[in-house]
């Protein structure tokens, strides 16, 4: 068992009794087709928690934590004592409690998320950099889940102007994110039952591969 495994089992009960489950690797809470996120990682000699909010809605392959924040919970060696973990846990809890399940309550509807994440207050006062590309990904899935489709052919043009100048992608990148586009974009000639069965099946999808729903 590694010292981070002796952390996250050390909190498991007090996770779950927030509503956490724990799926591929991280703690999830799911709700309005939102996953709110939290796993352990130690890179070094610091433990961190990645805590994240990954929407269903968007199509994904793989979980990523672009919409998140990543906090520091204590110096430890790799292989640290029981109690070295449960000091640590306990460290985990407190900052879980104080600072970030307080921001997962504020964010109530995918709509309340977008505001956030487009003011840049995700997580705030905490660190949470989001590119205009990651801004307008997540404006062009959520109008299609709010059934806003009047809106999508302005909001595909705005993405595409910003994916155009975004050097910093790889072409690999920009390649998904067009696809992802062009999806929606084909969608706008489907009947609405149609478009909303799209967007049942792509938080199905997404739903699987991040979380093995």
């Amino acid at each position: 068992m590694t010292f981070c495994e002796r952390i996250r089992k050390n909190a498991q009960s007090f996770m779950r009794a927030n509503g956490f489950a724990f799926k591929k690797g991280i703690f999830c809470r799911i709700e309005n087709d939102m996953a709110f996120c939290m796993n352990l990682e130690m890179p070094t000699g610091t433990v961190y928690s990645n805590c994240f909010v990954l929407p269903l809605y968007v199509p994904t392959e793989f979980c990523y934590m672009t919409y998140g924040t990543r906090l520091t919970v204590g110096a430890a060696e790799r292989d640290g004592d029981a109690e070295n973990a449960a000091e640590l846990a306990d460290k985990l809890m407190s900052i879980l409690s104080n600072d970030i399940f307080p921001c997962f309550q504020t964010i109530t509807s995918p709509d309340a998320f977008f505001t956030q994440v487009s003011h840049r207050a995700l997580f705030a006062p905490h660190e949470c950099r989001i590119s205009d590309v990651f801004v307008q990904r997540l404006r062009l899935a959520t109008a299609f889940y709010e059934k806003r489709y009047s809106e999508i052919p302005e909001i595909c043009s705005e993405y595409m102007k910003v994916l155009a100048d975004a050097p910093y992608l790889t072409s690999g990148c920009k390649k998904i994110y067009l696809d992802e586009v062009r999806l929606f974009q084909n969608a706008m000639a489907m009947n609405d039952p149609e478009k909303e069965t799209l967007m049942a099946e792509i938080i199905r999808k997404t739903g699987r591969a991040c979380f093995g729903l």
